[in-house]
């Protein structure tokens, strides 16, 4: 008697658009705009208008537009990944 095969199941994770990734020691530009940037896992070292802010994974911050874009990049010896939430 022959057996039937299962039908193997796959589940697709898409990433959304909007959540970037940094290996450590690369360097980010975002828009000079208002948004807040969630770090989902990692550390990231942001330069907003001469000020040095840290964020570690699982915060938020709001960054307001200035003179200067907003410059980010991983700390630490981690991937950052990170979203942008307009």
């Amino acid at each position: 008697m022959a057996t039937l095969a299962r039908p193997v199941l796959t589940e697709y994770v898409r990433t959304p658009v909007n959540v970037r990734r940094l290996e450590v020691g690369d360097v980010a530009v975002l828009p000079r705009a208002d948004q807040v940037l969630h770090v989902i896992s990692g550390c990231a070292w942001i330069t907003l208008n001469q000020d040095d802010i840290i964020v570690q994974g699982g915060d938020k911050v709001t960054l307001y537009p200035g003179k200067y874009a907003p410059v980010i990049s991983a700390m630490g010896s981690r991937q950052l990944v990170y979203e942008i939430i307009s």
